[in-house]
């Protein structure tokens, strides 16, 4: 059953941003229905890793989901370990793997 599970988990393919902050990185998809997700650095398991030269993998046991619906609540704090892959369309994943290390 996955009703317990939230919308933005189970994202398939969203287009959007990729931010690098200081203490982690932020997803800000395109459509506003699809809440921001921040996925902190302390949560990840190692270093994100490059697949075919524009692909980045990272796992994560935490993220926090905001603005859903482009509305401000309350954030959602999702306890999952999650793998997010994100593919880059305009630049090379590597400058951001090398920012992170």
């Amino acid at each position: 059953n996955n009703s317990s599970i939230s919308n933005s988990c189970q994202m398939k393919q969203l287009e959007g941003r990729l931010r690098l902050c200081s203490q982690s990185i932020v997803f800000e998809p395109r459509h506003s229905s699809r809440g921001i997700i921040r996925i902190p650095f302390r949560y990840m398991a190692a270093c994100p890793s490059v697949v075919d030269n524009s692909i980045v993998i990272l796992r994560s046991d935490r993220c926090v989901i905001m603005k859903t619906n482009n509305v401000i609540a309350p954030y959602e704090h999702v306890h999952l370990t999650t793998d997010f892959r994100f593919k880059f369309a305009h630049s090379s994943p590597q400058m951001m793997i090398s920012l992170i290390q």
